[in-house]
């Protein structure tokens, strides 16, 4: 049996506890109202009011981080945009994050990059170009990049493709990706980078081959595709594949005796599923190395298209080898719905 003023004292304890937690509950949801409340205010702010109205505000950067979140939302005018670049490069932020940029801390690095990448001046694109090319951590020359990017910094895209070499893969994947913000202006940059030997550059551009349509890009992948690195000579495939398929009908790879070629061959002939060129992964249908992407091209056209499905069965009915028998029925096997439509 517990004593009665123990019992008490327990009873006690429980009811204060709850009594402090519902108090701590109370001045959280309290303190969430008024911060959000104080952003509200500060959004209204940025919205309806000048830049130059903020003298109430005694954190200018605070202001700045706002309007920069506003912006991202796409709830904000281009002249609204305009006016709140002059106004941050007025106030000097450019010089506040120029500064800030060359801090010790890598996170304060990133900070200022990224606020830099939203003020449009010759401090803000000064500061980062010359940022980015001491900086040795990836993770932070990658916010630098981006916030070149936005800034369609063409100046810096020369420096950014030639950090690819020797950098991790991850860095690599990631970097394309930005450098795809500048588009076209990146055949602009440098001739000379078209040229360069570098495993990793030739990479980046046999990627960017795919995103961009240019005759110096097609004969750039038509070139890398005898590349003697498997790497690179893939990658020019997939980019040719994608935007210029119908090279693929041309001479030089339809009489290449190469697997790689046959495979891609195979691939684009199903791309475009275009009059009678099936026909010509049928002799593909019958080699090992090329056996599975036949029988996936020819499945896929036949799905697509009725007439080439009763072709296929007829090759099928008139083949009097059983093993060459079978890889029809492989085809017809996965459209063997339609037999019964």
């Amino acid at each position: 049996m517990i004593p009665a003023a123990a019992a008490y004292i327990i009873c006690l304890g429980l009811v204060l506890g709850d009594i402090l937690l519902i108090g701590i509950i109370y001045l959280r949801k309290f303190s969430v109202e008024r911060r959000d409340l104080r952003n509200k205010n500060l959004y209204n702010l940025i919205l309806y009011s000048n830049p130059g109205e903020t003298g109430k505000i005694k954190q200018k950067l605070r202001y700045f981080d706002c309007s920069i979140n506003v912006m991202q939302n796409s709830e904000i005018s281009e002249k609204k945009m305009s006016s709140l670049m002059q106004w941050a490069a007025a106030e000097k932020l450019d010089s506040f994050y120029s500064r800030k940029i060359q801090s010790l801390f890598s996170l304060n690095r990133m900070e200022a990059a990224s606020r830099l990448g939203h003020i449009r001046s010759q401090v803000s694109t000064k500061a980062l170009h010359d940022a980015f090319l001491i900086e040795k951590h990836y993770k932070v020359k990658l916010v630098i990049a981006d916030a070149a990017a936005n800034l369609t910094y063409k100046p810096i895209i020369s420096t950014l493709i030639t950090s690819l070499i020797d950098a991790p893969l991850w860095y690599q994947y990631k970097l394309h990706s930005i450098l795809l913000d500048f588009g076209q202006n990146i055949l602009l940059a440098d001739s000379g980078l078209l040229k360069r030997e570098e495993k990793e550059i030739q990479l980046f551009f046999c990627d960017f081959g795919g995103k961009f349509i240019a005759e110096e890009l097609k004969q750039y992948l038509l070139d890398k595709s005898d590349s003697t690195i498997e790497e690179i000579r893939s990658q020019a495939f997939e980019s040719l594949l994608k935007l210029y398929p119908k090279e693929f009908l041309k001479d030089r790879f339809i009489l290449s005796e190469d697997v790689t070629v046959n495979n891609f061959l195979i691939k684009s002939i199903t791309k475009m599923n275009a009059g009678d060129d099936w026909k010509r992964i049928i002799p593909f249908l019958f080699l090992k190395e090329t056996q599975d992407e036949a029988i996936y091209g020819l499945s896929t056209i036949a799905r697509k298209n009725p007439i080439v499905l009763h072709q296929l069965i007829t090759l099928f009915n008139d083949e009097s080898d059983n093993n060459r028998k079978k890889l029809f029925a492989q085809i017809l096997s996965r459209r063997i719905e339609v037999l019964f439509m």
